[in-house]
């Protein structure tokens, strides 16, 4: 009955037919994009996630338009009953008021399935436009989508219940929805409020979803949100008849506010939140090998924030923010349900510019007031000093994990995620559960320094605490040693790198260095042009000598001493994954000479381009004159700039890189950007090469397959043409034709 009234009226057609172009409209667009971004060549992620998903991906962005629809549809629900006086014949039949808001709420039901339909037309339209399209996820994403309509479809249906205005009941609808929609940011700095308005709030609910990702928390949040909003219908109809008095009628209201309440706060406790993830490769979960990590997680973990109300992100430590980054942590508590959150506020000294006129105590308090801290809950120096040290982190936000008396850092990142991720959080763990990576940076002779923040120093790709692919943030603890230092042993380090001395060791320093080496000692050796000599005594122990000379590059618009090395096509045996059309920048390389010896196998890993590469072995300076090949004297050549050396030992197998250049390492190559270079990714690479594959954590997925577009812009206007204006067009046809069809009877 309620559905023939919809469509026996034009606002229900014209709905769907506007739906419908701006659906078409956005799809069309970002296909057309994704069209072109292919033609470009570059590498493609799954079009699926790319098209469907995101903030502005086709789903977010037609959810976003949803609060226009639905009150235009529930605002004659019932509103037109009592408006008209036909609500009191309804009252007098047979049909109980229960019966007559369950039907008109089951034909918004029905009628939300439509605007689905609508939406999977578009996803076959993906189906036929993109091979292998994960339906998984784009049903995850319609899910969310339909509940969404559901609870907008209650909430609708309530308010028409409370005026015989329809105009009133679409504009009340628009209010409810924008209440719940910024009612998580009343009370925020008070515990108990905003655990209540947080549950309320309905905005980002069907983030999940539109990831696929199904979560029984947001399922539970929806059908108890569509409960609520029927039953106070219902209740506001029979309220008219009802004997109970004001005060009965109220304990009712309250009661069933509470008892949704309580089921959404015990629904949505991380012990027992239970979560789907229905994409192809399980893209929104942990890796079955993260997930074997947390398996050996037997007890409770603790993980506390500290807060400096005087350093940078001290905003997201706030009792305003808190909701904000519990729902970022919530992956973390996903897998580690009995995970202890804390937070530790202070203040002290940082990096961060403070103002030298004014007392410490008086800016802390000044950015309590700012943040909305209560200051009485934060401590002075002298305390938070007294417990725990964090002048290693420079006293700015960080969190400590804590798990079995052990301790790490689980830092935040300057990056558009910010937050740790899988590859973080299982190295914290493994951290924890097995002790760090320990790597040794030899100092002590100008050599490249891993604290340092210079361009020609490590300090990015090793120790820069806000960079989530640095060592230090992957399983790693980086430490500055000297050639006299017991620590020089095989035993307690995992790697030992020398990078660029400028003075060359004593007799007594090469000893223990080659100590090092005969007992096993993992390696990293990296040298320059002219200063060669003083690692080649080292290198001898392995088979490996620094050629005298600089390598030198023509064919290319750079300067000829900036050396464009390709991997070697069997690098894949040494243990290094070749990337596609990935190249190392090296400015101002040596080659290397290598034989088999003493058990080592030498390999090349990095090598120079024949065609262009020759070694100049006579004085140049590129500032004050041109260097030019010479083939009189001169030939053209490949040459290894880079080895991987390795030795099978009883129980493992000692590993040695030898890099004819220092700098491809460096903070200035890493940050490089004229060239598509690899530097930053061979980084990663040797960390999980010494390490024998621990850390980083492999986090990696088969790649997507659904990358790839068959048709093309052409097809794409006429597709556009046909879901824009034809489909719209028979709509609107077939509306009319309904319409006044029913009018002639």
């Amino acid at each position: 009955m309620e559905l023939s009234i919809f469509f026996n009226s034009p606002v229900a057609w014209l709905l769907l037919v506007v739906f419908m172009v701006q659906a078409g409209l956005v799809f069309t667009d970002l296909l057309g994009a994704r069209i072109a971004v292919q033609q470009l060549g570059a590498e493609q992620p799954s079009f699926t996630q790319d098209i469907f998903g995101g903030g502005s991906g086709f789903f977010a962005t037609m959810q976003r338009h949803l609060y226009l629809y639905i009150p235009l549809l529930t605002m004659g629900l019932l509103s037109r009953e009592t408006g008209s006086g036909s609500i009191k014949l309804l009252a007098s039949s047979p049909v109980t008021m229960r019966q007559v808001v369950f039907g008109k709420y089951l034909s918004m039901l029905v009628f939300g399935l439509l605007l689905i339909a609508i939406l999977s037309l578009f996803v076959a339209i993906a189906v036929w436009a993109i091979p292998h399209v994960d339906i998984g996820y784009a049903a995850g994403a319609l899910l969310g989508v339909y509940l969404l309509v559901a609870a907008y479809a209650a909430i609708g249906l309530y308010v028409s219940s409370l005026t015989p205005y329809q105009v009133i009941a679409a504009i009340g609808t628009l209010a409810v929805l924008a209440g719940l929609n910024y009612v998580g940011e009343v009370g925020r700095g008070i515990e108990v409020v905003r655990d209540i308005t947080h549950w309320f709030s309905i905005r980002g609910r069907t983030g999940y979803f539109l990831k696929g990702l199904l979560s029984t928390k947001e399922i539970c949040y929806f059908l108890l949100v569509i409960t609520l909003f029927v039953a106070l219908a219902i209740m506001q109809l029979q309220s008219g008849r009802s004997r109970l008095s004001a005060v009965g009628r109220t304990a009712r209201y309250v009661l069933l506010l509470v008892a949704v309440v309580a089921v959404g706060f015990g629904s949505s406790r991380p012990g027992l939140v239970r979560y789907a993830d229905v994409t192809r490769y399980g893209t929104q979960s942990y890796t079955e090998r993260s997930e074997a990590v947390i398996a050996q997680v037997t007890g409770p973990v603790r993980l506390t924030t500290y807060v400096n109300l005087l350093g940078h992100l001290a905003h997201i430590g706030s009792p305003r923010f808190r909701n904000f980054d519990r729902s970022n942590l919530e992956q973390i508590r996903r897998y580690l349900p009995r995970l202890q959150l804390d937070y530790v506020y202070f203040y002290d000294t940082t990096d961060t510019q403070l103002d030298p006129n004014m007392p410490l105590r008086e800016q802390a308090l000044r950015r309590a007031t700012a943040h909305g801290f209560d200051f009485a809950d934060v401590l002075p120096p002298e305390a938070i000093r007294r417990r725990i040290d964090l002048s290693p982190e420079r006293n700015q936000f960080v969190r400590m994990l804590a798990y079995d008396g052990r301790v790490t850092p689980l830092r935040m990142y300057h990056d558009i995620e910010a937050y740790p991720g899988e590859s973080e959080v299982i190295a914290a763990l493994k951290r924890l559960l097995h002790g760090p990576f320990v790597v040794g940076v030899l100092t002590g002779h100008g050599e490249r320094s891993s604290h340092r923040e210079g361009d020609k120093d490590y300090h990015t790709l090793m120790t820069a605490r806000n960079a989530r692919t640095a060592w230090i943030n992957q399983g790693a603890d980086v430490l500055s040693l000297d050639a006299d230092s017991p620590r020089l042993h095989a035993d307690s380090l995992g790697l030992l790198i020398i990078a660029d001395p400028l003075v060359p060791y004593t007799p007594q320093q090469l000893a223990a260095i080659r100590r090092y080496i005969d007992a096993g000692g993992n390696l990293l050796l990296a040298a320059e042009p002219h200063r060669q000599e003083a690692l080649n005594p080292i290198g001898q122990a392995f088979g490996v000598s620094f050629s005298t000379g600089t390598l030198l590059q023509d064919g290319t618009e750079y300067e000829p001493d900036l050396i464009v090395a390709q991997f070697a096509a069997d690098s894949g045996s040494t243990g290094f994954r070749r990337p596609r059309d990935t190249v190392v920048t090296m400015p101002g390389a040596v080659g290397l000479v290598f034989r088999d010896t003493a058990g080592f196998t030498a390999r090349p890993v990095l090598h120079t381009d024949e065609r262009h590469t020759w070694n100049e072995t006579r004085p140049f300076n590129l500032k004050v004159g041109e260097v030019r090949y010479d083939s009189a004297r001169q030939r053209k050549e490949r040459a290894a700039v880079a080895l991987a050396v390795s030795r099978r030992l009883p129980h493992r197998q000692q590993r040695i890189f030898v890099a004819g250049d220092a700098d491809f390492l460096s903070k200035g190559e890493l940050a490089r950007y004229n060239i598509q270079a690899g530097n930053a990714d061979l980084g990663i690479q040797l960390l999980r090469w010494f390490s024998y594959g621990e850390y980083p954590p492999d986090t990696n997925r088969p790649r997507p397959i659904d990358n790839r577009i068959r048709i093309s812009k052409p097809q794409i206007a006429a597709t556009r043409a046909v879901i824009v204006l034809a489909l719209p067009a028979l709509l609107a046809g077939v509306g009319a034709f309904t319409i006044i069809r029913r009018k002639r009877k």
